[in-house]
């Protein structure tokens, strides 16, 4: 025998009576119980296992104190230190002469910047500059 809703006497349909927090807890299991793919946290990102971490100090040349850094399109790094100025190519770490007749780590470089033409400027303790 069929009943119309809204009958007298007549049952309701089983779901009628779930509250909006039902139906969403109800949608959530049957999404859990039915996903082909298991629910879970995220994947731990990957590690470093191919990459080579290498670390430098003050046995291979480093400045003890750096200042300023930029890196050139050449893809060389240059550091500002109290020491002067610095190249390193990714290897090994140069002193480089600033200014002419004195010699590298002569004059301390606080800044060092790379224009939009790739040019590096430096600027020293003092406040001179150079290109």
């Amino acid at each position: 025998m069929l009943h119309r809703h809204g009958d007298r006497g007549a049952r309701p349909p089983p779901c009628e009576g779930l509250s909006v927090r039902a139906w969403h807890r109800l949608f959530a299991l049957l999404l859990a119980v039915a996903s082909p793919v298991p629910l879970s946290a995220r994947d731990a990102p990957p590690g470093f296992d191919g990459f080579i971490h290498r670390a430098w100090t003050s046995d291979d040349g480093v400045p003890d104190f750096v200042q300023a850094l930029a890196q050139t399109p050449d893809g060389y790094l240059w550091l500002g230190t109290y020491e002067g100025l610095f190249r390193f190519d990714g290897v090994s770490f140069e002193a480089i002469a600033v200014a002419p007749g004195h010699p590298p780590g002569a004059i301390p470089v606080s800044a060092v910047a790379v224009t939009r033409r790739g040019q590096l400027w430096v600027g020293y303790a003092g406040g001179a500059g150079v290109e």
